[in-house]
């Protein structure tokens, strides 16, 4: 079930017993997202699924209208590869939350961490160098989560 709710325990589930998932639509996340559901169906806990969108560049000129419109679309993209996997996690049996938030997302997981017993992200493909001055999603989750992180390389044998 998708829940659009605020409430940090809005899946039912507490605390100690939930999974955060870091969502894009990465083949990175993908892989996340897999090893996520898996551990939730072994442990009998719930997914938090997270997506987040930058906010807006701020316009003077722009206007209301354009930065709304924005803000729908990129809150629609940010959605597509939550239903999916909520469809999965459903037909799992793993009870499941979707949420989409306005924010860097980096910050945002870290705020969510709080609330959950694991962190799963993917690795995101960023070089070396663009990594040490752009930093990355799971580099800052990992340093700074209040709960254990799990990062997902692309290829994990």
């Amino acid at each position: 079930m998708t829940d659009t709710t605020d409430s940090p325990v809005a899946d039912g589930s507490t605390t100690d017993t939930r999974i955060l998932v870091g969502v894009d639509e990465s083949e990175h996340c993908a892989r996340a997202f897999d090893i996520a559901l898996s551990l939730a169906q072994r442990r009998g806990w719930s997914l938090r699924l997270i997506a987040a969108f930058d906010p807006p560049p701020y316009d003077f000129e722009a206007g209301d209208q354009i930065l709304g419109a924005y803000r729908d679309l990129a809150s629609q993209e940010a959605r597509k590869p939550l239903d999916d996997m909520v469809e999965q996690a459903e037909a799992a049996g793993v009870p499941v939350s979707a949420h989409v938030r306005e924010g860097n997302a980096a910050q945002l997981l870290i705020s969510e961490s709080e609330d959950a017993a694991l962190a799963v992200v993917g690795k995101r493909g960023r070089n070396r160098f663009a990594g040490r001055f752009l930093g990355s999603v799971s580099g800052t989750l990992a340093a700074h989560s209040a709960c254990p992180t799990l990062v997902i390389p692309a290829r994990w044998d």
